[in-house]
């Protein structure tokens, strides 16, 4: 093989190479300011091909609000001062990177060039966003129960009457109750990420667990002057499920109706028998849902808009851990809604299982 055959071979293994660079975008321009090399994934993710910018000048390709910061920066570049910058393109977030380059030309003389690799950060950046969001709900969500727990224990050292004593402990209890689960939610969101949640089915009396998760949230319900209302079908459904984690997705799906319903709202579950599995529905006439919010209804740290008057909608962690949990049982939810305003339904269907093939995930 001759040295010209190796060489344009070596060329035609550094565009396969350099097209396939994920995530991001490569572009060499001479002095000049006119494009040499282009290439990368990130190109036609944004839309464009390596063609489109060989032999073209840095600003007939950038857009003209960034022309001007784009010129600046390659020539810095060639002035000794490499870059970091980001910025937007098509609507995706990247961070570039420009530093000079120095090639020996066919003469021996050396030929100088800006090479600026342009990394595709928008999911990072969603995530960051994300990140920041949560810890902000989260700072608002404890400071408001440590609030509580604070003014009643001024009470109290105060030398509050018997009356007003009593009532305080009642403050700090509901207080602390909610601090403990958002502990707890915080802590299966880590278990499930890390792998660490595990079902432990055993054979549940169905109709009774929702009884009893019925029994335990009417008081929040009566709280808000809602009725609650529950249907069972009047036998007995058995099911090999973790009566632990099935409580749990009920008493979700019920704290978000009570949550999402005003008050003198109602409420109504309905627990039925099917033939392979059983569902159980809960229905409320409240805040009901936009579309675009019930498409999102199930993502981690999604937040809806409360009823009115109600300042505490939780974590977004709710809903997602009871998806992972009906999933993990080889079951689904879906939530449905005509619009604000019309109230919501979220349903609920598990399969029977078996002591043999109880989901064990």
């Amino acid at each position: 093989m001759s040295i010209e055959e190796l060489a344009k071979r070596k060329l035609r293994l550094l565009w396969s190479v350099s097209g396939e660079l994920p995530y991001s975008a490569f572009f060499v321009v001479d002095e000049k300011l006119e494009y040499v090399l282009a290439g990368g994934e990130a190109l036609a993710m944004t839309g464009y091909a390596p063609g489109d910018f060989v032999g073209r000048a840095v600003r007939d390709m950038v857009p003209p609000a960034s022309a001007d910061q784009a010129v600046a920066d390659y020539l810095s570049v060639f002035a000794g001062a490499p870059f970091v910058r980001e910025h937007a393109v098509e609507g995706r977030e990247f961070e570039s990177r420009g530093r000079l380059l120095e090639v020996d030309g066919d003469d021996g003389a050396a030929e100088r060039y800006a090479l600026v690799v342009s990394y595709d950060v928008t999911e990072r950046k969603q995530a960051e966003q994300r990140k920041d969001r949560f810890l902000a709900v989260l700072g608002h969500e404890l400071r408001n129960p440590l609030a509580a727990v604070s003014t009643a224990i001024e009470l109290l050292r105060r030398g509050a009457s018997a009356g007003v004593a009593e009532q305080t402990h009642k403050i700090v209890g509901r207080q602390l109750a909610q601090i403990s689960r958002l502990a707890d939610e915080l802590q299966d969101l880590a278990g499930i990420y890390h792998g660490q949640v595990r079902l432990r089915p055993a054979l549940t009396r169905v109709d009774e667990l929702v009884e009893e998760v019925v029994a335990g949230a009417r008081p929040a319900a009566e709280a808000k002057r809602q009725s609650m209302t529950l249907r069972l079908p009047g036998r007995a459904i058995e099911a090999w499920v973790d009566p632990v984690r099935l409580a749990q997705v009920l008493n979700n799906m019920l704290a978000n109706a009570v949550k999402y319903t005003q008050a003198d709202g109602c409420i109504e579950v309905v627990l039925a028998d099917e033939a392979e599995g059983f569902t159980i529905e809960v229905r409320d006439n409240g805040a009901g849902m936009a579309p675009a919010t019930l498409a999102g209804v199930f993502e981690l740290f999604n937040r809806g808009q409360a009823a009115v008057g109600q300042d505490d909608q939780g974590l977004g962690i709710g809903m997602w851990l009871a998806h992972q949990f009906v999933r993990e049982h080889g079951g689904s939810i879906a939530a449905a809604s005509d619009g604000p305003g019309s109230g919501s339904c979220f349903t609920v269907w598990l399969p029977r299982g078996s002591s043999q093939g109880a989901p064990d995930a």
